[in-house]
């Protein structure tokens, strides 16, 4: 029938049309057993978005389907007859703004589903019009956004997504506003006459559906939170204050929800249909969607428009990106962390640049290469100022030093990141500077820059990407929890204990990892190579093992011993110098270790290599002179490489 009505006048067929809609409304009642009054047959055939069931009615849509199907075909071998007979049934079914002409129809050939779309709205206004005050509040929860998701879900028994024959006859009947209650009384409060729209029995609290839907609303997200990782309490908050209140607040509590603050989420099932609500919601209108730019666009506009004519766009456009991370990361960043986040790669951010910061910069480089703009000083000189605002003294700009130095927007930009670093950097404790001079060191930040590939095990699963995230922003990775294999330790919040635990945690596995690779790396270079050596080879049978990847001929016919080390900035022993010079931690762990293998491997004949990398993935000097003198093997074996495979 729906090809029926995309291949055929409606004028021809509006009688099998209308017999077809009467044969599915007597389908519908016969199967759910809901005898449906005209009203509720009509919000029936609305779409689920509208607090409909989606059962369309061909007789109404039929008009649209088969304008839609004459303009996708060839417009000009189209019947005028038929076309302004479809026309006049579409304009009977929709609102004089909405009205359509052949001409319209040339110029903006529209499909199926706008017109759809409009015949639905006219539908559901003259529906609303219609009803009553309570029922203009059920039409307008039913019609929210996600309200009618229950209806799309498909059942599952073992999942519990399902109603029983009963169940589904009574959920049908309160969706389209039928009568449930059989003029009979609450079970539970004997003196009380169940409504019609089922207000009383949705809100009963003596253990009727709101008492059951609140314990079921807060078991699942309680359940969901333990999902995401987070520490999670239920009914908590009962004779915590001074005052010995016995009221709790939280019917789920959750650790370190947003900026480090716990969150006190109280559910609460109410219904539209209360009095006072139902007057306000009888008429409340829908909001207008938001328009929002994406960040090609916004950067154009950044080089091309004065800034200081949309600050404001800027501005919101920068809270949206941060939303925006948070809700894909599942990440809550402080003030601190955003702002850390908003820094380039290579100076421990996520290169989520700020457009509002960067914007005169991108406006001052892009007039001083095309000399537009520099007619008229306004702009430029009030994007100077913004610019002047944000970077040290010292890299302040003028109209003098623009005409004498050649400046582009990457210089410009690199100034604003120093100074927005040096800024997180003065107001950071010892233990987060130290953490900032890490990851901005050189190559610190690679693993961010990765193309995921699961294949070659480069890739995070959420829950650890999550953590990653947190780590390196600053946050608390520990939501106060203990270590596995240490029970009496608490976990630090950044991360340090669960770092560099030796009882199995993330250090063990880290150095063996790091053995495997560059020993692997080294037979593709063609080096002979063998693990974890040293044992029991001097007279003294020491039982020390100096070098966990032992390479021969590495330079100068002589043999390498590398030993690998994670090590961590944030020990206290070093931490006040961590936190004051980059590369503090990697260089005294590569001393100790000379210090403590250098005698056997001189005895061994061996050279002494310790690769050091802090946990935050700062190497240390040796050894990115030893993955440069590698890359160099690697490259002079490739050829050979790519013969072979």
């Amino acid at each position: 029938m729906a090809n029926l009505a995309r291949a055929t006048p409606p004028s021809l067929s509006i009688k099998a049309l209308e017999l077809f809609d009467i044969d599915v409304c007597h389908c519908f009642s016969q199967y759910t057993a809901v005898d449906t009054s005209d009203e509720a047959w009509l919000q029936a055939q609305l779409s689920l978005s509208r607090g409909g069931l989606e059962l369309w009615s061909l007789s109404s849509h039929a008009a649209a389907a088969y304008i839609a199907s004459l303009c996708s075909s060839d417009f000009s071998s189209l019947s005028s007859l038929h076309l302004t007979s479809a026309i006049v049934k579409f304009h009977s079914s929709v609102s004089p703004s909405d009205v359509v002409s052949v001409e319209s129809l040339a110029q903006w050939p529209p499909i199926q589903k706008a017109l759809s779309a409009k015949i639905d709205d006219f539908q559901f206004n003259q529906l609303f019009n219609s009803s009553s005050l309570a029922d203009r509040a059920r039409l307008l929860s039913i019609s929210s956004p996600h309200a009618s998701l229950w209806l799309s879900v498909v059942p599952s028994e073992g999942l519990g997504l399902h109603l029983n024959p009963d169940q589904f006859q009574v959920a049908i009947k309160w969706w389209l506003g039928l009568d449930t209650s059989g003029g009979s009384l609450c079970s539970l409060c004997p003196d009380t006459v169940l409504d019609p729209l089922g207000h009383h029995a949705s809100t009963c609290k003596r253990g009727g559906d709101a008492v059951f839907r609140h314990y079921r609303l807060r078991d699942v997200v309680a359940e969901s939170c333990r999902l995401a990782h987070l520490s999670v309490k239920v009914e908590a908050g009962n004779n915590l204050t001074p005052d010995h209140s016995h009221t709790r607040p939280a019917d789920v509590l959750v650790q370190n929800w947003s900026r480090g603050r716990p969150a006190a989420f109280d559910i609460c099932v109410t219904s539209p249909l209360i009095h006072l609500l139902c007057q306000k919601r009888g008429f409340v209108q829908v909001p207008q969607p938001r328009l929002e730019s994406g960040f090609c666009k916004l950067s154009h506009l950044a080089r091309a428009t004065p800034p200081s004519l949309y600050v404001k766009a800027l501005e919101l456009f920068d809270q949206d990106v941060r939303s925006c991370l948070s809700q894909s990361t599942s990440v809550d960043m402080t003030d601190v962390s955003w702002n850390q986040a908003q820094l380039s790669l290579s100076r421990g951010g996520l290169g989520m640049r700020s457009l509002m910061l960067h914007a005169p910069a991108a406006y001052i480089a892009s007039v001083c290469s095309s000399g537009y703009g520099l007619q008229s000083l306004t702009h430029l000189t009030h994007a100077m100022e913004m610019f002047n605002v944000c970077v040290a003294p010292a890299d302040k700009i003028s109209l003098d030093s623009l005409a004498s130095s050649n400046i582009n927007q990457k210089m410009l930009s690199s100034k604003l990141d120093d100074y927005q670093l040096q800024g997180i950097f003065n107001r950071s404790s010892v233990a987060d500077r130290a953490r900032l001079l890490s990851i901005s060191a050189p190559h610190s930040s690679s693993w961010l820059s990765v193309v995921p590939s699961e294949g070659l095990g480069l890739h995070f699963e959420p829950n650890q990407y999550n953590v990653a995230l947190k780590w390196w922003l600053g946050l608390d990775t520990s939501c106060g929890s203990s270590c596995a294999f240490c029970p009496d330790s608490i976990l630090d919040p950044l991360g340090h204990h669960a770092s560099t635990c030796k009882r199995g945690g993330d250090a063990v596995h880290h150095h063996n990892l790091l053995r495997d690779v560059f020993a692997d790396s080294c037979r593709l270079a063609h080096l002979p190579v063998k693990l974890e050596v040293g044992n029991n080879l001097t007279p003294d049978h020491d039982h020390s093992r100096p070098a966990d990847v032992l390479v021969h001929n590495w330079s100068l016919g002589k043999t390498a011993a590398f030993d690998f080390c994670v090590t961590s900035l944030l020990n206290s022993l070093i931490l006040s110098e961590a936190g004051v010079s980059s590369g503090v931690a990697a260089q005294a762990s590569e001393i100790r270790k000379h210090n403590s293998n250098d005698a056997k491997c001189v005895e061994l004949g061996w050279v002494c290599i310790p690769l050091v990398v802090e946990t935050y993935g700062a190497w240390g000097q040796e050894a990115v002179k030893t993955f440069a003198q590698l890359a160099s093997r690697l490259a002079i074996a490739a050829p050979s490489l790519n013969q072979s495979s």
